[in-house]
């Protein structure tokens, strides 16, 4: 029989303690026990298991790797006190407290060798350098490139964004947050944002097949961004996509939402709702909505010109009236 679990995970960067399971699951899912949420981490990504010769770390087919002390692993690798958990970016430290650290004995008359792929991990974290968005990021690249995203020109991405047929039928009703689709090859749709018990989920947009939210509008990046709800708050992050993250019609990189905005990933238009109202978005409804905002300045274009115009007429009046007198 396996006794009761008293290893820790500890965060690198934080030192915040995670209790350890006799099986622990660790990825970006909400209802993984373990939530990663730096870098491009798998839904489920790896998996710790307690076991009686003791405990394993298993990669789970992730995208971007586990890693035990700088190496990546495949399969089920056994792990001890004081080695080093790294998933993709995010990085652990495992620790069994009635154990010290195991002692790594160094050769100093040898060259220590790091792969390139950790390398760039380095430099990534000192600063150096920041990875590339997701038209160049790993996942994107796969299947011999097939995901990379096309650079859809502004005039026609625009185009592309209300040019979508009105809703024949109002959309089906969701109670809660969701995203209302208006335009692309999904309009007419809700997808619910469902909050997890922690209280805290995110939920990656994208091309991909592994996305939470899916669009495979040409334009959308593999993984283009991600929404996080943080109780009472929302926002929306752009992961470096090659057509932009907007938010009511200014593009972003992060952004606070509140029900009712406009959100946009390249060419495909959400209108972000935090409760069940759903009222249909006709294609009409959004080229109005987006003139709006040029006819307001047409308007006050129009008005300071007339005041300025008469500001000069009053000025001339009074300079006349001096010069009679």
């Amino acid at each position: 029989m396996v006794a009761e679990s008293n290893a820790v995970l500890i965060k690198v960067g934080n030192s915040r303690e995670i209790q350890v399971k006799q099986e622990t699951v660790l990825g970006r899912q909400a209802e993984c026990d373990v939530l990663l949420t730096e870098g491009h981490t798998s839904r489920r990504h790896a998996r710790l298991v307690q076991a009686e010769d003791g405990y394993w770390l298993e990669d789970l087919g992730s995208s971007n790797g586990t890693f035990i002390n700088g190496n990546r692993i495949s399969g089920r690798v056994k792990i001890a006190s004081g080695d080093r958990l790294r998933f993709d970016v995010e990085e652990f430290d495992f620790r069994i407290p009635s154990q010290g650290a195991a002692p790594v004995a160094l050769d100093e008359s040898k060259t220590v060798y790091r792969a390139p792929e950790s390398a760039a991990v380095v430099a990534e974290s000192s600063g150096v350098f920041k990875r590339p968005g997701a038209w160049a990021d790993p996942d994107a690249m796969g299947d011999a490139g097939i995901h990379k995203t096309k650079f859809i020109d502004p005039a026609q991405m625009k185009q592309m964004a209300s040019s979508t047929a009105p809703v024949a039928a109002a959309p089906s009703s969701v109670d809660g947050p969701h995203l209302q689709v208006v335009s692309g090859s999904r309009t007419g749709l809700n997808i619910r944002l469902a909050v997890g018990d922690s209280g805290n989920a995110e939920w990656t947009i994208g091309s991909q097949t592994d996305r939470e939210v899916q669009f495979m509008d040409s334009g959308v990046s593999a993984l283009h961004a991600k929404i996080v709800n943080e109780g009472e708050r929302w926002k929306v992050l752009d992961q470096m996509s090659a057509n932009g993250t907007f938010v009511n019609g200014k593009r972003a990189n992060v952004s606070y939402l509140a029900s009712g905005d406009r959100v946009r990933f390249g060419p495909v238009e959400c209108v972000f709702r935090t409760d069940a109202s759903s009222a249909p978005i006709t294609a009409t409804q959004r080229i109005a909505d987006a003139s709006v905002g040029e006819e307001t300045k047409g308007r006050n274009l129009v008005v300071a010109t007339v005041a300025f115009l008469a500001t000069i007429a009053v000025l001339f009046v009074v300079y006349k009236f001096l010069l009679a007198k």
